[in-house]
């Protein structure tokens, strides 16, 4: 039986002995073989099968939100909008590494309600302290599956988030302790394609803690990707993340999910597993961080446990509304200030979904200014004051249309790549069909209209965003230090 306890508001606190979040970074929604709306098949030329045959199962056996829209391309502003129901201009991290969670998460409101709270992360750079995820967290774990189970299914009712990295960058790997002989050998075999890559890569980015060994083998990674993405042999990157995906799945996650699943047989639960946004290659897409392509915004949501129907959802939804999805199902109505919209009668009573508007943005700092901020973090473990960003590119779907607005554009300014402002450029895309590939059209007139719709959603943030990114003499002394030519 599901412990229940009746809180100060004189509802019930807990239905579930365990409630658990699992995110998969970088999975995009059309990476799961069971998801029958394939995006990358017209993009991309690449041979390999999709293996995810345990992940399959679930999303078969429970609510598959196959077309779901992350709020943002990157892991904060997104897993902030799922722990909250909030947009990310409301939850406070919606930079690619700023601000801090400033409101109520979902793991402060269910420690309110009697249950204990269990934080598993691979990220804990991003996903950690810095940026205020520790928050009504009682069990904080870095990096340890089996650690995670444990802790979760303590004999008293618990919320868990358990989060994985192993398909972002290095694909499938994560990192020396998961990827071994495997990680190096990979590492090997893709420098014989191209030969040994002796310059550094501009992204020396860091997610979680690494030892020397660790950070030279993924610069190693990231240099190969770097000369693939110069290259234009976007099909071989991507190549390269499936493979990725499959590598994970074998290795990692499947053990990982079915150990849990075992462990959860005699016992009531309920399993909300997403994507926080995905990964493409092209012209104007490195990786997923400065893009807003479907590829990158479309993660899988599912709903999977001991009371959830049968269900494909193709339709479009929203990343911000699975929150108040998980507080309607649970009778959890305090009010604790969420933008989302309840799914509850779509996702346990086959009610019709409801297309509502949605909107995602992607903040963006200087490479090299971010990489000496980190350097910093990384080692005095204290964050060195703000980060500057813009609001790089934004995007609206409302009704069956999607409007990309790009505020800014990398460029080559005296031998240095920097962010310089440019002309607002409008990018408008009929969705066809349910779950469809988008196509560019010209409309004019309903372009403004929308793009009046993205400026009502900023005025959520009360400060200009729209600042230019600069280098300083100081910070290039620095850099210059630490042996980059800047």
């Amino acid at each position: 039986m599901a412990r229940k306890e009746v809180n100060r508001w004189g509802d019930i606190a807990v239905r579930y002995d365990h409630l658990i979040f699992i995110s998969i970074d970088t999975l995009r929604a059309d990476c799961i073989a069971a998801n029958p709306c394939k995006l990358f098949p017209s993009k991309y030329r690449v041979q390999r099968t999709l293996e995810t045959p345990l992940l399959d199962t679930v999303a078969r056996n429970g609510v598959f939100l196959a077309n779901c829209i992350s709020s943002a391309p990157y892991t904060a502003a997104s897993h902030g909008t799922f722990f909250t129901g909030r947009w990310p201009l409301n939850h406070g991290a919606h930079e690619f590494f700023n601000g801090a969670i400033n409101c109520e998460t979902i793991f402060e409101v269910a420690r309110d309600r009697g249950m204990r709270t269990v934080f598993k992360t691979d990220f804990p750079v991003i996903l950690g302290k810095h940026l205020n995820f520790t928050r009504g967290v009682d069990d904080y774990i870095v990096e340890d599956d089996d650690a995670f189970i444990e802790s979760l299914l303590a004999p008293v009712a618990s919320l868990g988030f358990a989060h994985f990295g192993g398909v972002h960058i290095p694909y499938g790997f994560h990192n020396l302790r998961f990827g071994g002989q495997t990680y190096l050998r990979k590492v090997e075999e893709l420098e014989a394609e191209i030969g040994r890559v002796s310059m550094l890569p501009g992204d020396q980015l860091l997610e979680s803690y690494r030892d020397e060994k660790d950070r030279a083998l993924l610069l190693r990674y990231k240099s190969i990707v770097q000369h693939h993405y110069e290259a234009k042999n976007y099909d071989r990157l991507f190549d390269m993340y499936l493979e990725g995906v499959n590598y994970f799945m074998a290795a990692r996650f499947e053990p990982f999910l079915q150990k849990l699943l075992n462990r959860l047989r005699d016992r009531k639960y309920l399993i909300i597993l997403f994507g926080d946004h995905g990964e493409e290659y092209d012209e104007s897409s490195y990786g997923h961080f400065n893009t807003l392509s479907e590829g990158a915004l479309r993660v899988p949501v599912i709903f999977y446990g001991t009371d959830v129907p049968t269900r494909l959802v193709i339709d479009r939804t929203r990343a911000v509304d699975v929150m108040p999805t998980l507080a309607d199902r649970l009778d959890w109505d305090r009010p604790w200030g969420q933008d989302g919209r309840s799914m509850k009668d779509s996702v346990w009573n086959d009610a019709p979904i409801t297309v509502r508007d949605t909107f995602a943005q992607a903040y963006t700092s200087d490479t090299a200014e971010f990489v000496a901020f980190q350097k910093v973090l990384l080692r005095t473990d204290v964050r060195p004051g703000p980060l500057r960003h813009v609001r790089y590119k934004e995007a609206a779907y409302v009704g069956p249309h999607k409007l990309i607005r790009q505020n800014y554009r990398y460029s080559l300014v005296e031998g240095k790549w920097g962010l310089t402002p440019c002309e607002p450029f409008l990018e408008l895309s009929q969705l066809n069909g349910q779950g469809g590939i988008p196509e560019l059209i010209s409309d004019p007139e309903l372009a403004s209209q929308i793009a009046a719709s993205m400026d009502a959603y900023n005025k959520l943030l009360h400060r200009d965003d729209h600042k230019n990114v600069e280098m300083t003499d100081e910070l290039r002394q620095q850099l210059n230090t630490l042996g980059y030519r800047i």
